[in-house]
C-alpha cells in the first residue's frame, strides 16, 4: 500500500477510486496505477485467486500492454 500511495501522489493525474470485490478483495486505482488488496491472500497463494488473475487482465488491457 505504500508503494501504491507513492506512485499515485507522484504521477497519477484521474481521481482515486476504490472498488470493493465482495467476498475477495479491494481494487484501488489512479490513472494507470492500481493496487489489489487480496482478503486472507499470501504470497504463495494468489494464483488460487481468480480475481488476481483478472485485475492483472484488465490492467494490461486497460493500459493496452
Amino acid at each position: 500500500m505504500s508503494l501504491y500511495e507513492a506512485a499515485t501522489k507522484k504521477h497519477a493525474k484521474d481521481s482515486f477510486v476504490k472498488r470493493h470485490l465482495p467476498k475477495e478483495a479491494d481494487l484501488y486505482m489512479s490513472g494507470s496505477v492500481w493496487f489489489l488488496e487480496v482478503y486472507n491472500g499470501r504470497h504463495n497463494s494468489l494464483p488460487n485467486f481468480q480475481v488476481v488473475i483478472d485485475t492483472m487482465y484488465a490492467w494490461i488491457v486497460q493500459n493496452k500492454i
